[in-house]
C-alpha cells in the first residue's frame, strides 16, 4: 500500500496517500488487507505448547479485537483537535475537561486547609509546592525535581538587611516543551499586596522550618510528617494524589495539578497580560 499512487483502485478500496489525517484511511486498508488474507470473523488468541516452547497463534481479523478498537478511537480523537490554523478560524480550542480554574479566594482557602488540617509539616509541604507552581507557571512535576542550586538571590540584595527579597532566579533546567532541554531561568516575584499568597515569603518559611541548604527545594516528608529526607525526591503521584483529595475535602470538586497551571493564565489574564505574555510566562 505504502509504494502505490495516490488515488489509484486497490480492489474496492482507494489509496488516500499518506499525508495527515489518513489514520481512518489506514484503518480501512488494514480491514481490507487482513479480510483479502483470510483473516476474517471474530479476534481471538489460542496458546499451543511446541517442543516446550508457547506458541501465540491468532485467528480471525485483529481489527476487530476490541483493544485496536479502543485505540483507533483515541487516534481519530487526536485527528480531530483543531490545529492552529483551524483556531484562527474561529474553531474552539482544546481544552483538558477535567481541569477546571480556580479562583483567589479558593487558592487562600487552599492555604488555610493546608496549614490548619494536616498534621508536621505535610501540609506546609504542599503548600509551597502549590503557590510556587502558582507563581512560575509550573507543571505538576516539574517543581518536584527543583534542587537548591537551581535558586539564585538577586545580586544586589544583602542578608544583613533583614528584609526578604522582591524576587528570585529560578533555573528550571529542562521540561516538557523543551525539546533540546536548554533550560529557561523564571523570576520568582513577591507578592507585597497579600503576603498570605506571597510564594518568597512561603518559601523562605519553608527554608527556615525545614533547614533545607541543599538537595531538593521539596524533598520526601517522613511518614509521621514531621520532618524532610534529605536527598530524597517526592513522587509526583503522591502529588497529585494530595492535592484532589484536599480539593474533594475543601470545596467538593474535583482540581488537578494542572488547575494550578490554568488558573495562573487565568488570572494573569484578567490583570491584563495578553496572550503573548502568557504564552511566554507558560512556556
Amino acid at each position: 500500500i505504502l509504494g502505490e499512487v495516490k488515488g489509484k483502485k486497490i480492489g474496492s478500496l482507494r489509496c488516500r496517500g499518506l499525508k495527515p489525517p489518513v489514520i481512518k484511511g489506514h484503518t480501512a486498508a488494514f480491514r481490507y488487507w487482513f479480510e483479502a488474507f483470510g483473516h476474517s470473523g471474530p479476534y481471538s488468541e489460542n496458546v499451543e505448547i511446541r517442543e516446550g516452547k508457547q506458541t501465540l497463534i491468532p485467528s480471525g481479523n485483529p481489527m476487530n479485537a476490541l483493544a485496536v478498537k479502543e485505540t483507533n478511537k483515541q487516534l481519530v480523537k487526536r485527528a480531530k483537535r483543531p490545529t492552529t490554523k483551524d483556531t484562527k478560524k474561529g474553531r474552539v480550542p482544546y481544552e483538558p475537561k477535567r481541569a477546571p480554574p480556580f479562583t483567589i479566594e479558593e487558592l487562600q482557602g487552599m492555604r488555610n486547609y493546608c496549614l490548619k488540617s494536616y498534621e508536621g509539616i505535610r501540609g506546609l509541604w504542599l503548600w509551597n509546592v502549590i503557590i510556587f507552581s502558582f507563581a512560575l507557571f509550573l507543571r505538576s512535576e516539574e517543581p518536584l525535581r527543583l534542587k537548591m542550586k537551581h535558586i539564585s538571590l538577586p545580586k544586589s540584595f544583602s542578608v544583613e538587611s533583614g528584609k526578604l527579597p522582591r524576587r528570585l532566579e529560578v533555573r528550571i533546567p529542562w521540561s516538557k516543551a523543551d525539546r533540546k532541554a536548554k533550560g529557561v531561568t523564571l523570576t520568582l516575584w513577591s507578592n507585597p499586596i497579600n503576603p498570605q499568597l506571597c510564594p518568597v515569603k512561603a518559601l523562605f518559611s519553608w527554608f527556615l522550618i525545614t533547614g533545607i541548604k541543599k538537595g531538593f527545594i521539596f524533598p520526601r516528608v517522613s511518614r509521621n510528617n514531621m520532618k524532610v529526607i534529605a536527598g530524597s525526591a517526592r513522587g509526583v503521584t503522591y502529588y497529585r494524589k494530595w492535592f484532589s483529595e484536599m480539593c474533594k475535602n475543601r470545596f467538593g470538586k474535583h482540581y488537578t495539578t494542572h488547575s494550578i497551571r490554568r488558573s495562573a493564565a487565568k488570572w494573569a489574564a484578567r490583570c491584563g497580560a495578553d496572550d503573548s505574555t502568557i504564552k511566554r510566562a507558560g512556556r
